[in-house]
């Protein structure tokens, strides 16, 4: 089985939404792209909830060629931004964090989450990432047709260029942009642009004034992850011990400075690609280059450090590094300075 079939297929498994739950608001919808933006970030997702919620959520992660790659449930008992208990179950990946209101713990695995196990949370709490680094971007509103549906989108083009020309088949936009269902601030789908965590949100619902998809689907030309959430809920009887730490939990996890964590540990908002040094390019050099990079609290890199890799390539990766814009790491809803070991492979055609 090729890769496009389970992928590039699943951009027109748009579903219309309908029902009395997702009926027109009286409120007029803004017409302005950076309004238009701003509404979807308000709206979307369980991070604009203000009543204590329980969630649970399976997700699967395959490979392109449909092999599976791991599957598990996600499970969260939420009373504020800084007090909730959420857990991960899966064949590779078990742990539960708790956050007391001035601390978190954790039991289970140690590692923090990776990229994609972080994004099934992510995708539920605030599928619009907040800070998203406007002022690094042009805003465009467009319109982009799944099937016979047709969306409102934003698109975020990037005022910064590179050398570098992208050609990607049946991609018609290139650069990060979200899509919604005409006059609502209902998010349909997302991508970072040319195929890059094409995203589709179906099976929507209103839960505490706000849109939840219950079943996602994220697809990249490596893998896919979908989620569907099995059971949504208001928490209305919270009991408060849950939400202290249990004896044997590890932590508080961080007591400020910067942290370490594994690079798939941390999100991607804006990706400079790398030009191919000339040089580099006529000697056919090749290879990886290994750095250590600082990220700010606004997700903005700080630091490049190059440890290995050959020294024609290593400028570049540094100046496509120091481009690249990362969504801030948050803890307790406080953004926190990050460390992070990062690679990028340079690879010429045969």
């Amino acid at each position: 089985m090729s890769w496009t079939s389970p992928f590039l297929l699943c951009l027109f498994c748009l579903a219309a939404p309908s029902g009395p739950a997702l009926a027109q608001s009286d409120a007029p919808f803004p017409t302005a792209a950076a309004e238009i933006l701003s509404a979807g970030v308000r709206d979307n997702g369980l991070a604009g909830a203000k009543q204590p919620w329980h969630v649970r959520v399976h997700y699967e992660i395959v490979a392109y060629d449909g092999s599976p790659k791991e599957s598990g449930t996600y499970e969260e008992f939420w009373v504020s931004a800084k007090q909730y208990r959420h857990t991960y179950v899966s064949e590779k990946f078990n742990q539960t964090d708790i956050a007391t209101g001035d601390a978190l713990y954790r039991n289970g695995d140690q590692d923090w989450p990776d990229r994609r196990e972080s994004q099934v949370r992510t995708l539920m709490l605030q599928p619009i990432p907040q800070d998203l680094g406007l002022p690094d971007f042009d805003l465009e509103k467009t319109t982009r047709s799944f099937g016979s549906t047709e969306l409102t989108c934003v698109v975020l083009k990037s005022k910064n260029t590179t050398n570098v020309r992208v050609v990607v088949v049946r991609q018609p936009i290139l650069s990060a942009h979200y899509c919604f269902n005409p006059g609502r601030s209902m998010l349909r789908f997302a991508s970072l642009g040319a195929g890059q965590d094409d995203t589709l949100f179906n099976s929507l619902v209103r839960f505490q004034g706000q849109y939840l998809a219950k079943e996602i689907s994220l697809s990249n030309a490596k893998e896919r992850l979908t989620l569907r959430v099995d059971l949504i809920e208001d928490l209305t009887n919270v009991n408060m011990t849950d939400f202290t730490s249990p004896a044997g939990s590890a932590g508080p996890l961080y007591s400020g400075g910067v942290l370490s964590l594994n690079s798939n540990a941390l999100t991607i908002l804006k990706r400079a690609p790398a030009s191919y040094p000339d040089e580099a390019r006529r000697k056919r050099i090749q290879g990886k280059v290994t750095m250590q990079v600082s990220i700010g609290k606004d997700g903005q890199v700080t630091n490049v450090e190059v440890l290995d890799g050959p020294a024609e390539l290593r400028q570049a990766a540094i100046k496509s590094l120091q481009q690249t814009r990362f969504q801030p790491f948050l803890i307790l809803q406080e953004p926190v300075e990050v460390s992070t070991k990062f690679d990028l492979s340079f690879t010429l055609n045969k």
